[in-house]
């Protein structure tokens, strides 16, 4: 899967040449055509033998030498252009890659009051529920009054952020019967409700030059009222979406940038790990902090031996930020979750942030959070 970033080939390479060699060889056919001139025509006379023996030998050395150096010139030529096509083919995908959006607002709701603020200190302090499903810090009693107390947050920290608003999207899964919320968030908003079950319909803003105005994305991670299996934590994550394009005209208050998902394939994390690093041009001696969410105990192994061996600078507290180490097995909506849990810590520690989110079937989900938006 990964993105479909396309193999530059190696330019075949033409040995360099070496005038020694040649030099040698001139001195052997000088000498052979001496010896041929001298026995061809009997006679010792330097002149003929110049003209009838060594002169056609340095000829023909010419032409051999003139068609190698020729040959290695025009390689030279060829090999500078493939290098400098090569270059810049490999820039505009690393620009196509650190592709942005603006997350102009978030709300996250955990099962910890202080949010995400626990999973950020000393490994001996994070709260630890690996193995169970934890319900919000604060019940949904009342659907209404949390909205009401989100678009309150928003207001804060987007002023104004309703005349920008054009749709809102509500991620769905069958465990969970949003039905109920769907009538009231529409009569709050009065936009566009789009139903979405995965992050597709996200992604593809990626690929509007500039899109106008902003979207909501709005998860709720409750357990079923009628079921007993709680095997996940329950959260509440609201966010809104703009293009960094739109963002910097309205000089809104950016939160964070959210990079381009890296879509991962089974067994294929640490190699596109390593592209993710390339392709945003991530500076490895900076990068403080990897969450992750759903990732085994040996890709987990691996990701220890890859950060040894490309001296990845994650914090020595806390190299990695186990998510399912505090909240428990991952739930159906985590893959819009992470990102406003990022979003939160990017607001505690004023740094980057790397997610890799792998799914229930296997693949996964790489991509970077940023203080700042990327510079073009």
């Amino acid at each position: 899967m990964s993105w479909p970033i396309p193999e530059i080939p190696e330019l075949k390479a033409v040995a360099p040449l070496r005038y020694r060699r040649w030099f040698i060889i001139l001195l052997l056919m000088l000498a052979v055509g001496t010896l041929v001139g001298v026995f061809l025509n009997g006679t010792s006379d330097f002149f003929h033998i110049a003209i009838y023996g060594s002169l056609p030998a340095f000829c023909v050395w010419m032409m051999l030498f003139g068609a190698v150096l020729n040959r290695y010139e025009r390689y030279r030529s060829v090999a500078h252009a493939w290098e400098e096509a090569s270059a810049e083919t490999h820039f505009q995908w690393q620009q196509w890659s650190r592709k942005q959006l603006a997350v102009v607002g978030n709300i996250i709701l955990t099962p910890e009051q202080q949010g995400i603020a626990p999973l950020l200190g000393d490994l001996k302090d994070i709260p630890a529920f690996p193995d169970k499903g934890r319900a919000l810090y604060l019940p949904l009693k009342d659907i209404r009054q949390l909205l009401d107390n989100i678009d309150r947050d928003f207001e804060k920290q987007c002023p104004g952020y309703r005349y920008h608003l054009h749709r809102v999207y509500l991620a769905e899964t069958p465990s969970i019967d949003l039905f109920q919320y769907q009538e009231v968030i529409r009569r709050k908003w009065k936009v566009e409700l789009v139903r979405i079950a995965n992050r597709d319909e996200i992604d593809k803003l990626y690929n509007e030059p500039a899109f106008e105005g902003m979207v909501m994305v709005i998860a709720f991670q409750c357990w079923p009222s009628e079921s007993d299996n709680k095997v996940y934590s329950e959260f509440v994550s609201v966010q809104l979406f703009s293009s960094t394009k739109f963002a910097i005209q309205k000089k809104l208050n950016i939160l964070a940038g959210m990079g381009r998902a890296l879509p991962s394939l089974p067994g294929e994390i640490i190699k596109d790990l390593h592209i993710l690093f390339e392709y945003n041009r991530i500076d490895k001696s900076s990068m403080r902090h990897l969450w992750i969410t759903g990732i085994t105990d040996d890709v987990l192994t691996k990701l220890a031996i890859y950060s040894h061996e490309h001296s990845l600078n994650f914090s020595p507290e806390n190299p990695v930020h186990l998510i399912d180490h505090t909240f428990g097995p991952p739930g159906p909506l985590s893959a819009f979750l992470v990102s406003a849990m990022l979003t939160e810590a990017i607001s505690l520690t004023k740094s980057d942030h790397i997610i890799i989110n792998q799914l229930p079937e296997g693949s996964a989900v790489l991509y970077l959070m940023t203080k700042e938006l990327h510079e073009k």
